[in-house]
């Protein structure tokens, strides 16, 4: 006879069932040390977000909310399993602004490392926490914007970090023997960390500087360089997954982030190198902190009809477009709330124009002075291209 065994954790609506799954359980310590939970016999009124059960051809399934079920070995189903808790975790608190970023304490004060691709930043954190830097996240960071202490703050989520294995041929024999000696669980690919420090579940510390990581394949020594606004700004934009928070809140968070932040390109080849040359850094143990603005408290902002382009009417900005610009770049929330564009130098323009009610063929000819070396046709379709993708966003409205 079966048996469900239902893991409670602390801050979510719905539990996580483990069907005939005691191996698992046993393992969920050392996934989630610093994450409260209790196990019982009785499921929340909510469906549970992941089940986990024996598989039929590998040695264990998940399914993430009765999806199609997937199944893996031990530690890659408890990856599946951790990575669906920050999802479930925005869906608790849809007021969280979630970004893709590892983020590491220094003197008080989180930086935050967001994602690029193979860029090593849960590898990073995980050797600055062996200096000793309190860790926060290393690969998800919940981000209060409206919290009650007054500041942008990230918060802890009590998750053991996971180091991709093997490690780099960089690393020293002595970080090497510590990862091997550390009784996360783990297998070939990957092994959860237990051997230092964590911040537990909804701990806060105010943000206080952003590192966009820039690894090189070749050797090369760690060197932080300013980085212009609008790319921080378009790197944090794309590793946000909030989804049911409206994207002007989103895109005035982030514009505060990166106005009043310091921002840096880390350039390095070793992550140990870098953790290294991070935690002797001057600078990044003096850092400032974000001060929330009374507009985050708004709940509402306007929502406007989708409506078809209609090339021979005269438009303008509709009301309520949230707009920043940084370094040139012009960053706009549409009326839905819905998705936050980035409008290139061209799309810019138009916009510009369109500050004043203004048809497809006027703006066209604005174009055509400053493009003359373009045909007259070719700037006709694409600024009635650029005219119809505002009119489906809602950023513009017929006179």
């Amino acid at each position: 006879m079966s048996r469900t065994r239902y893991l409670h954790l602390e801050g979510l609506k719905s539990a996580a069932a483990f069907e005939d799954a005691a191996a698992l359980e046993a393992l969920v310590p050392g996934v989630l040390p610093g994450w409260p939970f209790t196990w019982s016999d009785t499921p929340t009124d909510f469906v549970p977000f992941a089940t986990i059960r024996p598989g039929k051809k590998r040695a264990w399934s998940i399914s993430l909310h009765n999806d199609e079920p997937r199944e893996w070995n031990a530690v890659d189903t408890l990856c599946d399993f951790v990575a669906e808790l920050a999802w479930e975790r925005i869906r608790a608190r849809t007021e969280l602004l979630s970004l893709h970023a590892a983020a590491v304490d220094f003197s008080g004060r989180l930086v935050v490392f967001p994602n690029v691709k193979r860029s090593g930043k849960s590898t990073l954190s995980i050797a600055l926490a062996r200096l000793g830097h309190r860790l926060f996240a290393d690969d998800v960071t919940p981000v209060e914007i409206d919290g009650p202490n007054g500041f942008i703050t990230g918060l802890g989520n009590g998750a053991a970090p996971r180091l991709r294995l093997p490690l780099p041929e960089t690393f020293t024999p002595a970080f090497s023997k510590w990862v091997a000696d550390d009784s996360g669980p783990g297998n070939r690919r990957y092994k959860y960390m237990n051997s230092i420090d964590i911040a537990p579940f909804g701990a806060t510390l105010p943000i206080g500087a952003i590192v966009i990581l820039d690894r090189q394949e070749e050797a090369t020594q760690p060197r932080l360089d300013p980085m212009e606004r609008s790319e921080v700004l378009a790197r944090l934009i794309h590793q946000n997954f909030s989804r049911d928070q409206h994207s002007a809140r989103i895109l005035k968070a982030l514009d505060q982030m990166t106005s009043e932040l310091p921002h840096f390109a880390l350039r390095y080849s070793s992550g140990e190198e870098a953790a290294a040359y991070l935690h002797d850094h001057d600078f990044l143990h003096d850092l400032p902190k974000v001060e929330v603005g009374s507009a985050f408290t708004a709940t509402g902002w306007a929502k406007g009809d989708r409506r078809a382009f209609d090339p021979n009417a005269t438009y303008v900005r509709a009301d309520g477009v949230y707009e920043i610009e940084a370094d040139g770049a012009i960053f706009l929330s549409d009326h839905n709330g819905a998705a936050i564009h980035r409008l290139n130098s061209g799309s810019a323009m138009i916009w510009k124009a369109l500050a004043e009610p203004s048809t497809s063929a006027e703006i066209t000819s604005i174009m055509s002075v400053a493009f003359d070396k373009v045909a007259p046709d070719q700037i006709a379709n694409d600024t009635d291209r650029t005219l119809c993708d505002f009119a489906k966003a809602s950023l513009i409205l017929p006179v």
